[in-house]
């Protein structure tokens, strides 16, 4: 483990980042490709951390205002990459990359999707409007008051941190489909990447409130349900495991988990699909379903809706029914 002072900050997204370590303005700073950590040994000083989207998997720190351009611009960039096969979807081999799904520049514009709009069926300027709002919100974000952590005599491990969020890329029905996804933040310690959206039914779930299910900040926290309308975070892909067997993924990629097995919290931040992510569908008829977890128990939006969601019941009732929405 490398020692302070100094910093590890891991790439958790799609998307190349620009990542920089700023006091009056940026000391450290470069290119991360997905997966990739970005490692500087500094002073045991106090830092923030700047981390932004690269749409053209170039190093923009030489000037920050420009890593978000305008939205047409964006969406210029992206969609020439993306059909174009250039260096910015091709420079990591790793499945979790943006890169994947366009193997080699194979993606043509004909089969993008951009916010459940196929880019084919636009124009090259409101497509590359459309890809370019979503690459120029929340594709960018700070942490401030970060300390590299101490010099010898008294090193201790160097402190460590994760970028995650940012827009969605996935596979479907030979399409790309890339969508909105969670702010982009800084969080505590070396992440696991969360995996790639798979092919699947794209869902909502209804509680008999009229609220929706909410995964927290796209996957990767608590199930709720206390949300007045469905965006990607009341998003879900259900995929059929056969016999009535479902997992639900989150717009982020995590999977939706009945923590224990059922008899406890709902929550959104598992990498695959176990026992734990394992539901039997019950058809209640009229797109009315219950959800069961591995041990029984039934899934529940406590108060019919608008509080936490759970897998504690016993038995379907007003509360462990939801109204299935496809998306």
């Amino acid at each position: 483990m490398p020692l302070s002072p100094g910093f590890r900050i891991k790439n958790c997204t799609q998307w190349p980042l620009t990542v920089s370590l700023d006091q009056v303005g940026p000391l450290y700073y470069g290119l991360v490709q997905p997966g990739e950590i970005f490692q500087r040994d500094t002073g045991a000083v106090w830092f923030t951390i700047k981390a932004s989207i690269s749409a053209d998997n170039k190093c923009h720190i030489t000037d920050w205002d420009c890593v978000m351009p305008i939205a047409s611009i964006v969406g210029t960039v992206l969609l020439g990459a993306i059909t174009g096969g250039t260096s910015a979807f091709l420079s990591v081999g790793e499945s979790i990359g943006a890169s994947a799904l366009v193997a080699g520049g194979a993606v043509s514009l004909s089969s993008i999707v951009v916010a459940s709009a196929l880019a084919g069926g636009l124009t090259l300027g409101t497509a590359a409007g459309a890809l370019g709002k979503i690459f120029s919100s929340g594709c960018d974000t700070k942490k401030m008051g970060c300390y590299a952590g101490p010099p010898w005599p008294f090193r201790e491990n160097m402190p460590e941190y994760s970028v995650v969020g940012g827009p969605i890329a996935y596979a479907q029905e030979g399409k790309m489909v890339i969508t909105s996804g969670p702010q982009l933040s800084i969080v505590s310690g070396l992440q696991p990447i969360p995996p790639v959206p798979t092919p699947g039914s794209r869902v909502a779930l209804q509680a008999s409130n009229g609220q929706y299910v909410c995964a927290e900040g796209g996957g990767g926290q608590a199930v709720v349900a206390n949300r007045n309308a469905i965006g990607p975070w009341e998003t879900f892909t259900l995929k059929d495991l056969g016999n009535n067997k479902i997992a639900l993924q989150a717009s982020n990629g995590y999977f939706v988990c009945a923590e224990g097995g059922g008899g406890q919290a709902v929550v959104a931040n598992r990498n695959a699909i176990g026992p734990w992510e394992t539901f039997t569908l019950k058809d209640l008829g009229n797109n009315k379903i219950a959800l069961q977890a591995s041990n029984g128990n039934f899934v529940c939006a406590e108060g019919g809706g608008g509080q936490a969601v759970v897998a504690n019941r016993n038995a379907i009732g007003s509360w462990e029914t939801f109204t299935r929405l496809n998306s």
